[in-house]
């Protein structure tokens, strides 16, 4: 029988284990992955001693609450521990289980809790492309969560992900701000190359995926991609 977290209102560690070998169990019968992502709240111990555990409380219900509505319809979110939580997709691969992780991130940062700034590490694993056990899932997952957090925080990782390219130090120029309801150019670039490199692209304005289509054009070497946002209405070309 399914038990729930009192302070989150998610399912709880108990029930995680459960269903994890029965999710695990059907990847495996039907050969589809299965993807599961650690989260940790970045600084949590600064957030219960310095504003008490009360207000730790607030924080964590609110983070169930929009974890819990960006996997509404596509995972389930259990509290794993303190302040950790863990996510599992069912029939989703590595590429699509970093983006999901990616708009939960956002979705995290994006406004204040209680007043606060709070963000969270990410750590993904996928059977079968990373891991071969329920027992190897959960243990990737945790070091690529940890990975994350060494990388600095409030990031994604996937077990096994290369370290980033380091980036010359050379000064950014100004950049005129954009108009109102339009991206900047940096915006743009870092879309096309999200599209090209997983096929799958979300809204900067509310993290919904967006539908793309390509166009090409007589003489031109490059192909325009246009997306369009169903949630928002957001329409570009890159």
């Amino acid at each position: 029988m399914d038990s729930f977290d009192s302070t989150t209102g998610l399912l709880d560690r108990k029930t995680f284990d459960a269903r994890l070998t029965e999710n695990f169990a059907a990847a495996q019968s039907e050969n589809t992955p299965l993807g599961l992502i650690f989260v940790d709240v970045d600084r949590f111990k600064k957030v219960n001693d310095e504003q008490g555990h009360q207000k730790g409380d607030q924080i964590l219900a609110e983070i169930a609450r929009r974890l819990s509505a960006c996997a509404k319809g596509k995972a389930m979110v259990y509290r794993y521990g303190g302040e950790e939580l863990v996510i599992v997709l069912q029939n989703h691969d590595l590429n699509e289980t970093v983006v999901f992780a990616e708009r939960c991130r956002v979705a995290l940062e994006r406004e204040p809790m209680d007043g606060l700034s709070i963000t969270a590490s990410f750590g993904v694993s996928v059977f079968p492309n990373i891991a071969s056990s329920c027992e190897h899932l959960i243990e990737t997952a945790d070091k690529a969560m940890y990975d994350a957090k060494n990388r600095g925080r409030n990031l994604v990782r996937y077990f096994g992900e290369p370290p980033p390219e380091p980036t010359a130090k050379t000064r950014v120029p100004a950049r005129k701000p954009p108009e109102a309801g339009k991206l900047t150019e940096d915006q743009l670039r870092e879309m096309r190359q999200l599209y090209f490199r997983h096929r799958v692209i979300e809204c900067p304005n509310d993290g919904a995926y967006m539908r793309a289509f390509e166009r090409n054009e007589v003489g031109k070497a490059t192909t325009t991609v246009i997306a369009h946002c169903p949630q928002c209405g957001l329409q570009v070309e890159f």
